[in-house]
């Protein structure tokens, strides 16, 4: 992976592009070790358009992170992959995903291929008692059947190794997705074969929506799978001026749930939004509200979901998320929160980023609570908070501020403190 570095780097001297370097040192407390220290990353793109290519990574001892993006006419090629260690829990994760995807020219009406793609994802997980590795493949296809009328297909495999068995776990599955939009309706039909273990499943969801009025539109949909009870939902929505107002009613088996709820939105880009619905078998209310407004270059949401069981504990669902949509602010965070009784648990993760001028700043989080009656809170995870200067046109200067704490139960969380050199090459000015 590093080896890649200077390649990437190296083409970064052809005109319309672009890329960085980065290296940073933090502090290591015990029981890290020097190695622990260094974080490097690079990043290269071209100009954006038609035929581009970026290049992302990122390299630690306990955390590894690649991505490419590479795009020509018809033809799109993406590959991600990570890999985090977790060394007080003994604890090795990978993942990786390869997605290459073929759109051919069509012509404006007929029968046509629109699309070809083919995946492969890998998964594992190695713990000193436990571990896995899953492997996936998988091709779809998008065919125009008329300009109303599209299909889409898809077949995958996946192969699960487990330590303690010799032979893989095999499962498949072949869906294809039937889809028709016309002025103001849309439908869909997405029957469903698999086989896992064996066993062989079929499974179909259907749904519409349609305009009946120009302020009022209706929706629906419905789902079955061999061996599990079918489920079903409608919505009737009303929109007039800045409010919208709902109902939804929704079954799954033997439940039934019945719901309304209002929306408006008002000056200065702000939205509120409300909602209660009652499982009338248990009795249950389950009430939620949000609110979103546009800050800047960013949207800010929240919203609160409580559930009321009347023989048990309330449920409590807390989010709130940043989203940045528009220069100086690129990515977002999204942080969530749940509490039943004396159990809680959330998680906050993303990666939000601020540059103008000179100065820049960068907020990236990979962290989890958890907490029972009889322990604890436990925060694990990463969270990184970092602060950039631009000392020329070329060079950065950076300082950030680290949290991290392992899963296991024996360790200690840890504060580390980070300095950093950045180095930018500009493109070439054309001739």
């Amino acid at each position: 992976m590093c080896g890649a570095l200077p390649l990437a780097l190296g083409m970064a001297g052809l005109a319309h592009a672009e890329g960085s370097l980065q290296v940073r040192f933090y502090s290591v407390p015990p029981p890290l070790e020097w190695l622990d220290s260094v974080s490097v990353s690079g990043h290269y793109q071209t100009s954006p358009g038609p035929s581009s290519t970026v290049l992302d990574l990122s390299a630690e001892r306990s955390l590894m992170n690649f991505g490419v993006r590479y795009n020509r006419p018809h033809h799109a090629f993406q590959a991600a992959g990570r890999r985090s260690a977790d060394v007080a829990a003994g604890r090795t994760d990978t993942s990786a995903t390869v997605v290459y995807t073929f759109v051919p020219q069509a012509p404006p009406e007929g029968l046509t291929v629109t699309s070809a793609t083919v995946l492969y994802t890998l998964s594992s997980s190695q713990t000193p008692t436990y571990g896995y590795q899953s492997h996936t493949a998988g091709v779809g296809v998008g065919v125009r059947l008329s300009r109303e009328l599209n299909l889409t297909t898809n077949a995958t495999a996946t192969a699960v190794l487990l330590p303690a068995l010799g032979d893989p776990i095999w499962s498949s599955s072949v869906s294809g997705a039937l889809t028709y939009a016309r002025g103001g309706t849309v439908a869909y039909l997405v029957p469903g074969f698999s086989v896992q273990a064996g066993v062989a499943r079929l499974n179909v969801t259907s749904g519409a929506s349609l305009r009946l009025r120009p302020d009022l539109s209706a929706s629906g949909a419905a789902s079955w799978s061999a061996g599990a009870a079918p489920s079903a939902n409608a919505a009737l929505t009303y929109v007039r001026g800045p409010w919208q107002v709902s109902g939804t009613a929704a079954t799954s088996g033997t439940g039934l749930s019945l719901g309304a709820g209002a929306r408006v939105t008002l000056p200065q880009q702000l939205a509120l939004g409300t909602a209660v619905s009652v499982i009338p078998a248990t009795r249950t209310p389950v009430y939620s509200a949000d609110i979103s407004k546009q800050v800047g270059g960013v949207r800010v949401g929240a919203s609160a979901t409580l559930t009321a069981p009347p023989q048990a504990a309330p449920a409590l669902t807390l989010q709130t998320s940043i989203v940045g949509q528009q220069k100086p602010w690129q990515g977002g965070v999204n942080v969530s929160y749940s509490r039943t009784g004396d159990r809680s648990g959330g998680n906050a993760s993303g990666t939000l980023a601020y540059n103008s001028g000179q100065f820049g700043a960068q907020l990236a989080l990979g962290l989890n609570l958890s907490s029972a009656a009889t322990g604890p809170s436990l925060l694990t995870g990463r969270g990184d908070l970092t602060l950039n200067y631009a000392v020329t046109s070329r060079l950065d200067a950076s300082a950030s501020a680290r949290y991290e704490r392992s899963t296991a139960t024996t360790a200690a969380a840890s504060y580390r403190y980070g300095l950093g050199l950045g180095y930018r090459f500009l493109p070439k000015e054309s001739p």
